[in-house]
């Protein structure tokens, strides 16, 4: 468990000073991503599988259901619905 948390955060500063994603190419299960809507300025805020990504007011981003769920009880962002 520890190894594995070592890993990540080593890959995570390696991708970041390099400009490289080692991740390209793995794409979650699109029932796993909710639409959600930026109600808060959260600035950029990383996210497993996806990277990064620039939570502006107003932006509306893609995200995995169990990063933003907490966000959206918080009121930080809303949850859209496709329709």
């Amino acid at each position: 468990k520890d190894f594995v948390k070592s890993y990540e955060k080593i890959l995570a500063k390696y991708q970041k000073q390099v400009g490289v994603d080692l991740t390209v190419g793995f794409t979650p299960p699109s029932e796993n991503l909710i639409k959600v809507r930026v109600i808060e300025d959260l600035g950029t805020m990383e996210f497993d599988y996806l990277g990064e990504a620039d939570l502006q007011i107003g932006t509306v981003h893609k995200l995995p259901f169990e990063d933003a769920e907490r966000l959206i009880m918080e009121g930080k962002l809303e949850h859209l619905v496709d329709d």
